[in-house]
């Protein structure tokens, strides 16, 4: 299923609405509805509904009202509106947070760590919902795209191609990171910390938005993440880093690892794969952006 990227809706109040109309469908709940309006007393919950396949009744707080839409999430206000959500008057056993703002580890972390202490006291849960996860939710449901943003397949298309291949090559810097590679770092000495973008270009499988339209470049990308991931599992079984005084960081050259010939054939071998999957990698990587460039 081709996935397409949304904007954030104009106003706070479409937000809010959209939230509604997506986890009425998302919880199959008909009965699910905005809770309270703005400026009312609403105890830190926007929307309120119960999700058919839980049986547990869940608040929505959609964040953003003074700032719409949201660059950000402020955990200050997220604990304000959990003490609120205390106060609700119903049986509420699941709280999420939805937010316009893109996805951070820093409230990622501090929704898990308060989840689990308010289990822990019999509270509800707490989750988090980013842009990214909403714009899932839209994909899934059709017919709440098109309310909120009409039919908007054809002219999205390219607008993700776009999106995707600014990732990519955000990810791969061509002089910073492409350059070296094709100089093959991996002989005599090799720090593995040169192929960390290749971790988070791995990533980029996992986003939902990122993808392209055309076969041919689809395939060109999932090659190159084949590769990379090749290349990571080779690393993670058999570099060999030491520690020197002093706390400072090397890795032993391979040719010169002392235990036997054995061991030392093993890793000359898998040098050499390093060395030709690297040039695959610098090969592809190339032809993906001759294959990109009218769209980029």
């Amino acid at each position: 299923m081709i996935k397409y990227q949304y904007p954030p809706l104009k106003s706070w109040d479409d937000f809010e609405e959209l939230c509604s109309d997506l986890f009425k469908r998302e919880w199959n709940d008909d009965l699910a509805q905005r809770y309270g309006r703005q400026g009312s007393t609403q105890h830190g919950v926007d929307i309120y509904g119960k999700s058919e396949n839980s049986g547990k009744y869940t608040g929505i707080q959609c964040k953003g009202k003074q700032i719409y839409p949201e660059k950000n999430i402020d955990i200050e206000e997220i604990k304000m509106e959990i003490e609120k959500a205390k106060l609700f008057p119903s049986d509420l056993q699941t709280l999420i947070f939805v937010t316009t703002a893109p996805r951070t580890t820093k409230v990622q972390d501090y929704i898990r760590s308060t989840s689990i202490s308010n289990r822990e006291n019999g509270l509800f849960d707490v989750g988090v919902l980013f842009w990214d996860d909403i714009e899932s939710l839209i994909n899934k449901h059709k017919a709440v795209a098109e309310r909120f943003y009409g039919s908007i397949e054809s002219s999205n298309v390219k607008d993700s191609d776009r999106y995707s291949i600014k990732r990519v090559k955000a990810g791969l810097n061509y002089e910073s990171f492409i350059v070296p590679l094709k100089e093959e770092p991996f002989y005599p000495n090799f720090d593995s910390r040169l192929i960390y973008p290749l971790y988070d270009f791995i990533e980029l499988e996992r986003n939902p938005n990122v993808y392209f339209s055309d076969e041919e470049i689809s395939y060109i990308f999932r090659r190159l993440t084949i590769v990379a991931k090749r290349i990571v599992d080779l690393v993670g079984r058999h570099s060999f880093p030491c520690n020197p005084p002093k706390g400072s960081y090397i890795e032993i050259p391979y040719k010169d690892y002392p235990n036997g010939s054995k061991h030392q054939k093993l890793m000359l071998d898998t040098i050499e794969e390093l060395i030709f999957d690297s040039s695959e990698f610098f090969d592809t990587y190339i032809l993906f952006m001759e294959r990109t460039r009218a769209l980029a």
